[in-house]
Order: C-alpha cells, then sequence, then structure tokens
C-alpha cells in the first residue's frame, strides 16, 4: 500500500482509514514473504521520522480543512482509482477507473444512486462520521507508534525529500491492538526535510497479524496511494 498525504496526516493516513487503517484491514503479503527484511537501524533516520510525526501531530490539530484527493487500490481482484472528497458529514468517493477503464453507465449510476441517498439520509451520515471518527482515533495511536515501532535506514533522495525503508523493531511492544499490526509490516516512506512533513508510504504485511479489530489473512495483497491533492476552500455538505 502506498499512500501520498492529503490534509494531516490523521486524516491522510478516510485518510489514515483508506491508508493506515485500510491496509490493517486488507493489504497482506503474498504467501510466501513470511520474512521481513533484514537490516540495522540509522538512528539519524529515526530521530528524522520523529520529528516529522511530532510535526504532523500539531499540525493535525491546527488544521481543519477538507481536502480532495485520489485513491488507487490494486487488489488481485484488479485496480480501481477513486476521487474522495471530504465534507463536514463525512468523506465521498468517486469511481474514476476500474482496471483502467472508465466505469459503465450502470454502475456511475449505481454510485450515484448511493451518494444521492446519503446526502438525503441524515442517520447514514451521522453512522458514517461515527465510523470516520473510530478510523481517525486508531490512525492517532498508529502515527504515534511510528518512531519507535520501526528501524530505519535512509535508501535515496529526491530534490527535498528523502527516502527511507523501514522493518520492525524486534524489541518494540505494541502498547494496543492497532499498533500490533506494525510487528508484521515492512516498507519504504518518503518525508519532506524542509517542511518536515510525511509525503508518502509503500507498506506491506510480511505476515499474518492479529490485531483484533480487523483480519489479516496472508493470501491476499493490496495496494492503495493516495495522490493529486487539492485543499477546498469549504465542503460543507455531500455532493449530489
Amino acid at each position: 500500500m502506498s499512500i501520498s498525504t492529503a490534509r494531516s496526516l490523521a486524516r491522510r493516513l478516510v485518510l489514515l482509514p483508506a491508508a493506515l487503517v485500510l491496509l490493517c484491514a486488507a493489504s497482506r503479503a503474498d504467501d510466501g514473504a513470511s520474512q521481513g527484511p533484514n537490516f540495522s537501524n540509522d538512528p539519524k533516520a529515526r530521530e528524522l521520522v520523529r520529528r516529522v510525526v511530532a510535526n504532523e501531530l500539531e499540525q493535525e490539530a491546527r488544521d481543519k480543512s477538507h481536502y480532495m484527493f485520489r485513491l488507487k487500490r490494486v487488489t488481485p481482484k484488479g485496480t480501481s482509482l477513486k476521487e474522495i472528497v471530504q465534507t463536514d458529514q463525512g468523506s465521498v468517493a468517486r469511481t474514476l477507473l476500474i482496471d483502467g477503464k472508465s466505469p459503465t453507465e450502470d454502475q456511475k449510476r449505481s454510485e450515484q444512486d448511493k451518494i444521492t441517498k446519503l446526502a438525503n439520509d441524515p442517520d447514514a451520515q451521522r453512522q458514517r462520521m461515527k465510523r470516520e471518527k473510530e478510523d481517525e482515533n486508531r490512525a492517532q495511536i498508529m502515527i504515534k507508534a511510528l518512531p519507535k515501532a520501526f528501524f530505519y535506514q535512509e535508501i535515496g533522495r529526491d530534490g527535498d525529500a528523502v527516502k527511507l525503508r523501514f522493518r520492525p523493531d524486534p524489541d518494540y511492544e505494541p502498547a494496543s491492538r492497532e499498533e500490533s499490526v506494525y510487528t508484521g509490516m515492512a516498507g519504504e516512506l518518503w518525508l519532506n526535510v524542509p517542511q518536515q512533513r510525511l509525503r508518502k508510504i509503500d507498506a506491506h504485511l510480511f505476515h499474518d497479524v492479529d490485531f483484533g479489530w480487523a483480519s489479516s489473512d496472508a493470501s491476499i495483497k493490496v495496494a492503495a496511494s493516495w495522490s493529486s491533492r487539492s485543499r477546498l476552500t469549504r465542503t460543507t455538505g455531500i455532493p449530489r
């Protein structure tokens, strides 16, 4: 799963729900990939992650903006690209591509019917907001654990961005069910050094992890990415 940033980290990483939380619920490694990478920790890289996470959490407390961004998911069943719009009543998704092709007219109508129904159903909106808030709370827990849960090593630079790879710290003891997913996760992340912001995460689970609020099955692999973010002046209601 890869995630490019959109609001601040917890809101990004539907955001974290569509990303780290989506990763926990659906992203698994291939059957044979039971062993993660092996490399020593770079204290300087880990300290950089700590500073970036601290800044992201601070920005999260300040930034109440809504964003529009794109989420790409790759599963054994195919690839989809969706546009996500954040509103005061929750996030709304529209499918742009399915396996590289535009949705059929029937698929568009079906999706629009669901959006229209949601826009006219305050109870459904409240339920969705409740789920998103729960996902945000899980995301906050997971974000705070990033610096201590992994070993980090720099593997490249691109302009202002530094690229790190990460693997579980063998001495890390998860303090919550949410954090337990990190014991089986590895991948790469990109940090904007001058801005002290997280740009992107590529991550996967390399073995089954039981984290209580979702299931992990190593027989499925899912990837997702965020891109094309843009700040919305204010989106108060669900687009119809």
